[in-house]
């Protein structure tokens, strides 16, 4: 004996959709269901969002831990570029006494800009180092990304 079962289907055109639509909500129930038992941090890790950087009140399509090969990369280049500097002062600065109008103006400058980079090498220290900690959606790991990049712009 053998036993047919008949699908009702609908009687518009597009009774595919209407069949796709109904094994697409099963599947959800039946994922809905396997959610309410697993815990709250693997339903974050599935559903998670990538957390952006809050800076400056707008948020940016950056987060904090995309900050550790730009920050090495800046590092090197404003090293390099301080080391050329101090050469350049170091052979220049004391021709500058002998000037007779604007001395005071390039020792100013020269000494503003050995500092300013200094600076922006004391931060990107400590930049580089909390950007690359924890993982993705571990912004707890980075919360002080955000206030060390308002100090140094």
């Amino acid at each position: 004996m053998s036993c047919v079962h008949w699908v009702h289907l609908p009687q518009d055109r597009d009774w595919r959709r209407a069949v796709v639509d109904t094994a697409m909500n099963r599947m959800y129930e039946v994922r809905s269901e396997s959610f309410k038992t697993a815990p709250i941090k693997t339903r974050t890790l599935i559903s998670g969002v990538m957390p952006s950087l809050t800076l400056f009140g707008r948020k940016w399509l950056v987060a904090s831990d995309d900050l550790v090969f730009p920050g090495i990369f800046e590092f090197v280049f404003r090293f390099i570029w301080l080391i050329l500097l101090s050469l350049a002062c170091a052979r220049y600065f004391p021709h500058t006494w002998f000037c007779s109008e604007g001395g005071v103006f390039v020792r100013v400058y020269m000494i503003g800009v050995l500092t300013i980079l200094a600076c922006n090498i004391v931060l990107l220290v400590p930049l580089v180092n909390r950007s690359a900690q924890g993982a993705i959606l571990d912004t707890a790991a980075r919360r002080v990304v955000a206030p060390i990049l308002t100090v140094k712009y």
